[in-house]
């Protein structure tokens, strides 16, 4: 996953479920509540002037900030699992140029900075990715001098250099299990635009899963599907057109289709990723048409092409597509404009 820098008055968009209830005192038979899911939605804004995380609930009430700096530069946000915590990377002066990552409560209280680069220009410490169990966090870090994954424990302690190569690596994802982490890795050679599906176990060893095709020249958006032994990726091809895998992970074999979806046009912009929680859908922007718009594809058939959501009309279109916990809506931002959202 690559680093961002967004501009003023655009949001990173983050989903949780909060779960409801509705209990009835009356002693009358009453027929079933049907209750809308609700969940928090985090983001990050420059609205006051001043970079921050803000949360929200999911019909725009409650909106609040639970951390600023007139010095700092947010470019990622992941809830844990259970959502009590927020974890974030953060750019601090007078070192601009390194990414750190930090771990705060849900309400924005103990916000506590997990790692400590040694302030090289351009050191990045990356895309914190919680374990299911929320015990651990997965990210990628140029601390030895190439991009590798490292895992800790959620407190910061424990940092562990899972693949320790010469390579560079990226994208990591857990395994469903929580027993190891998925990555994209260029093995051969870092330049040499081939790629590699891998494995790592906690204790640093390394397979490879999958040789991906030699004429993709990028890959993106890993997504374990809940079954456990599926993965789909995106991967971008020399001739600029855009394909579509996924991947059975079964004992000693890997098993991957894929297909291309939209013309080269469609290919050169591609942007933002989002996987629906089943995997059933992906969700991405494009600028195939003229302006930044919200497409959905659908992954049980991937001869089908994408279908457009979004009509933006004015300003620079819409960006982030992020999914709501089950699966039924999409929240998305436009410059200058609050979060919207809509059913998919």
């Amino acid at each position: 996953m690559n680093i961002v820098k967004y501009s003023l008055g655009a949001f990173t968009i983050i989903t949780m479920v909060l779960s409801m209830s509705l209990v009835s005192c009356s002693d009358k038979p009453t027929e079933p509540s049907v209750t809308k899911p609700s969940y928090k939605i985090a983001f990050l804004s420059s609205r006051d002037g001043v970079p921050g995380i803000f949360s929200m609930n999911n019909d725009g009430t409650d909106q609040k900030c639970l951390f600023s700096d007139s010095t700092a530069h947010f470019v990622f946000l992941s809830w844990s699992p259970d959502g009590s915590r927020l974890a974030f990377n953060c750019s601090r002066s007078p070192h601009e140029d390194t990414y750190e990552i930090y771990v705060m409560r849900a309400d924005g209280t103990f916000p506590t900075r997990l790692t400590y680069s040694t302030f090289f220009v351009g050191e990045l410490e990356e895309a914190p990715v919680w374990s299911p169990d929320g015990y651990k966090l997965a990210f990628q870090s140029w601390r030895d001098g190439n991009n590798d994954i490292h895992v800790m424990n959620a407190d910061g302690s424990d940092r562990t250099n899972v693949t320790h190569d010469t390579t560079n690596n990226y994208d990591p994802i857990w395994r469903p299990d929580g027993l190891g982490v998925t990555f994209v890795s260029a093995r051969d050679n870092a330049g040499s635009r081939r790629y590699d599906l891998c494995f790592a176990n906690a204790d640093g060893t390394v397979r490879e899963l999958a040789a991906i095709p030699s004429y993709e020249d990028s890959l993106s958006a890993l997504f374990w599907f809940p079954v456990g032994s599926t993965i789909g990726y995106l991967g971008i091809s020399q001739d600029s057109d855009v394909h579509l895998y996924v991947c059975t992970i079964t004992p000693g074999l890997t098993s991957c289709t894929g297909n291309s979806f939209g013309t080269s046009h469609t290919a050169d912009h591609v942007t933002y990723p989002a996987w629906s929680p089943d995997g059933s859908t992906l969700a991405f922007v494009s600028s195939a048409e003229g302006r930044k718009n919200i497409y959905i594809l659908k992954t049980r058939d991937l001869s089908d092409s994408p279908k457009r959501l979004t009509n933006s009309l004015t300003g620079e279109g819409a960006f982030t597509p992020a999914w709501s916990p089950d699966g039924a809506e999409i929240v998305f931002t436009t410059v200058g404009q609050a979060a919207l959202k809509f059913t998919s």
